[in-house]
């Protein structure tokens, strides 16, 4: 298998629990919608827990047919024109917080919804 392939996968499986999602004013559905609309703007999108509620979804949420409990999307810009863009979309789904974040070379948004 193609590392592009294991990427689609895994991005598509990643969608699929995001749209499951809802915390507060957070429509999962809705960004998986915006973001499938808007590839152009991205390469990848993770989905997480924030540290200060356990750092990781749980396991018993998904069995017990809970939503899964994400308050944070980490969404890497495909390139540098595309950031403004990519911000602008992440706006529209009312988040608490949107910010750049810096790890050496790379540049990603930060989308938090408390």
């Amino acid at each position: 298998m193609s590392t592009e392939t294991n990427i689609k996968k895994l991005q598509r499986a990643t969608f699929d629990i995001l749209e499951e999602a809802g915390f507060n004013d957070m429509d999962g559905a809705r960004i998986v919608k915006d973001l499938e609309e808007n590839r152009p703007l991205w390469d990848r999108v993770v989905i997480a827990h924030s540290q200060e509620r356990g750092g990781e979804f749980k396991l018993r949420e998904l069995l017990n047919g809970d939503p899964p409990y994400i308050d944070t999307l980490y969404i890497l810009p495909r390139k540098e024109e595309s950031k403004k863009a990519l911000r602008s979309m992440a706006y529209r789904w009312k988040p608490d917080e949107i910010d750049w974040i810096k790890a050496g070379e790379i540049e990603y948004l930060r989308v938090f919804f408390d």
